[in-house]
């Protein structure tokens, strides 16, 4: 935790710049100073003395210089703690392509000399013996001084002397500028706007103060979120745990945690006391809503085995809550169900006891009485041998139409049995057999006879149909001579040439049919091919157009981000050098690679033009002689299945129109 009595800040900001007017003022530099002043003196927030906050605005380079010497000097022992924070432009030399701070005085002309250079800026928090050292950089390219500090293993031990204990935040890449709300002067920057925000309303985690570290996670995901540029941080020996301010959100997270459980209480339900502790759960209450849901559970259970009333299920009820409030309760309605269940069961058994010998029974007096069938229908049967075979015939006719009808009646296998002789049967019996199935035979005879006819009948129209329709296609008009009996054998010569005709005719129509069959299936074949071969090409993907960029001005970015390469960086200076010389106007054309989908792409290329326009507004060019286009994937320059092709198209085309 800082030591708020021994600890010296110093604010730096540049929001004008007279010396060269190509650089655009930044009236959100003002903001952020006297807020940060204001939420570092507050006791509610910080509390650091009024007496050891140092502000230096719209300052030159030496005067800053000599703050940062003196605050050196202030801070010279382990105790005292070092709070830097600087806000304003950030700007690359073209000639080393370092960064430089930019100060009031400063001119892209002269940056050099009238720009602090990182690397002195550095030496001056070397020189600070603090035991902790916290540094804010709120400009364009901030990221360069994170970079810079990682460097080489054979360069750290000079490099990083002096800097134990020192945390460095930046709002941006080194190679991406930071955003301001140009149309909003009276508001802070964005970063520093958040910054503040969080300081003033703290953050939802279970600690009175907030670390540098758990700061910086949420400036990260609010940038994310706001596509905004991504801050950057490095630390040394753990100075990111660092205590900066107070949590004043800790109290209200404990109020929050009260009102959540009265929530769940009112509820009163598993799931709202299981939401309850995923959100805290590590809270005093968790105890007692775990005691609510297992008593929850407990009761569902038991309403569920009052209303089946099963054996199993008030099993299960004493199984998991043997101790439970219905158990005694449960006991003793399972032992009445278990009665009940041993007395039906005996039940069961009595029953199926008594009705085995009711059925033996039964089936014994229908034995009986199928044996008396049989005897008095053997003893009955007497005939003599002699007529045996039309007796046979008989039975045959009879029992066929009979048995289906008549159960009660012996199938014809029965009667050849051994025991009943051929020499037993008589022509009496055969005579009252066949008596009595002779009605149903009739009826069915008459009904075999009715359909046979039908079935002619159908048969005789159908072919009286074919034969008519064989004569119609056949037939041929020819002229008879009947005048006289001596023109027959003209006649006879007529008919033949007539059904000599008629055979031709006939013949020529069957071979035209199998001609136009012949025609109709290459016809449908050649269709199908063609139907194929369009099918085939509609498949086939419409080969891509390759053409040449629009200007000679490119600029190309990473992948999946607005995030410029470093060679680009020199274009957008160049260009921004021909627009301060000249009254022409800008187009930025974006375009991206086809590895995406089209919508993203399309925003993504969008996104690339934008960020080329925030560079050059913040160089000093109105933003109304630029404007912006995302084309996504269309116009490739080359293909887009290799890298060095994706590379190629992810650019913006920056085209001056005079």
């Amino acid at each position: 935790m800082l030591d708020y009595e021994h600890t010296i800040v110093l604010l730096i900001g540049a929001s004008i710049f007279p010396h060269d007017l190509d650089i655009c003022s930044i009236p959100n530099v003002e903001v952020n100073l006297e807020q940060f002043k204001r939420y570092l003196i507050d006791e509610k927030y910080i509390g650091i003395p009024h007496e050891n906050i140092i502000i230096s605005l719209n300052e030159n380079k030496i005067q800053i210089e000599k703050h940062l010497r003196n605050i050196a000097e202030l801070t010279s022992k382990k105790k005292h703690s070092l709070i830097i924070y600087y806000s304003g432009h950030g700007l690359l030399s073209a000639r080393e392509y370092k960064l430089y701070l930019s100060t009031s005085q400063t001119s892209r002309k002269y940056l050099e000399i009238e720009g602090i250079n990182i690397d002195e800026f550095k030496k001056y928090i070397r020189y600070s013996n603090a035991g902790t050292k916290i540094i804010i950089l709120d400009c364009c390219h901030s990221g360069a001084i994170v970079g810079m500090m990682n460097g080489k293993k054979d360069l750290i031990q000079t490099n990083l002397q002096g800097f134990e204990g020192t945390y460095i935040m930046a709002s941006a890449p080194e190679n991406e500028p930071a955003m301001f709300p140009s149309e909003s002067p009276n508001k802070p920057t964005f970063f520093t706007g958040r910054l503040l925000e969080i300081i003033e309303k703290g953050l939802e985690i279970d600690s009175d103060y907030c670390s540098m570290r758990e700061i910086f996670i949420e400036l990260e995901s609010f940038c994310r979120e706001n596509r905004l540029p991504i801050p950057q941080q490095y630390n040394l020996n753990r100075a990111d745990e660092v205590l900066f301010c107070k949590n004043n959100n800790y109290g209200d997270i404990e109020h929050k945690e009260e009102r959540d459980f009265y929530t769940a209480e009112l509820v009163n339900t598993v799931i709202g006391y299981q939401n309850f502790m995923t959100l805290h759960p590590f809270s005093a209450y968790a105890p007692i809503c775990r005691g609510k849901i297992n008593e929850l559970e407990e009761h569902k259970l038991w309403t569920l085995a009052l209303k089946k009333n099963r054996i199993q299920l008030f099993r299960d009820y004493l199984k998991f809550y043997p101790n439970g409030k219905f158990a005694n309760e449960a006991t003793n309605r399972l032992d009445l169900l278990c009665l009940d269940e041993n007395i039906t069961k005996e039940s069961i058994a009595i029953e199926r006891d008594l009705k085995i010998p009711v059925l033996n029974q039964q089936i014994d007096c229908l034995g009986k009485e199928r044996g008396k069938e049989e005897v008095l229908y053997a003893e009955t049967i007497r005939i003599n041998a002699d007529n045996i075979n039309d007796l046979n015939l008989e039975k045959k006719k009879v029992f066929s139409e009979t048995q289906k009808d008549d159960p009660l009646i012996l199938p014809f296998q029965e009667i050849n049995h051994p025991k009943y002789s051929k020499d037993t049967f008589s022509n009496e019996t055969s005579e009252a057999i066949s008596g009595s199935g002779s009605i149903q035979g009739e009826r069915k005879f008459i009904l075999r006879t009715s359909l046979k006819f039908v079935l002619i009948l159908i048969l005789s129209f159908l072919c009286i149909i074919i034969i008519y329709a064989s004569w119609t296609f056949t037939r041929r008009p020819f002229h008879i001579n009947t005048k006289s009996e001596g023109s027959g054998t003209t006649g006879s010569i007529k008919d033949k040439s007539a059904k000599r005709d008629s055979l031709q005719l006939t013949t020529r129509i069957f071979d035209s049919l199998e001609s136009i069959k012949e025609t109709y299936n290459q016809e449908a074949t050649k269709g199908a091919k063609g139907l194929k071969m369009n099918v085939q090409a509609s498949r086939k993907p419409e080969p891509e157009v390759y053409g040449n960029p629009e200007s000679q001005y490119l600029l190309y970015c990473e992948y999946n981000s607005s995030v410029f390469k470093m060679s680009s960086l020199h274009i957008l200076d160049s260009l921004s050098q021909i627009m301060r010389s000249t009254n022409g106007k800008l187009l930025l054309k974006g375009y991206y690679s086809s590895d995406v989908s089209k919508a993203y792409s399309k925003e993504l290329s969008l996104d690339m033009a934008n960020s080329a326009k925030v560079y050059l507004v913040n160089s000093g060019i109105s933003s109304s002689r630029i404007k912006t286009y995302g084309y996504g994937s269309e116009r490739p320059l080359a293909p887009s299945n290799t890298e060095d092709g994706r590379y190629e198209n992810r650019r913006v085309e920056c085209i001056l129109i005079k």
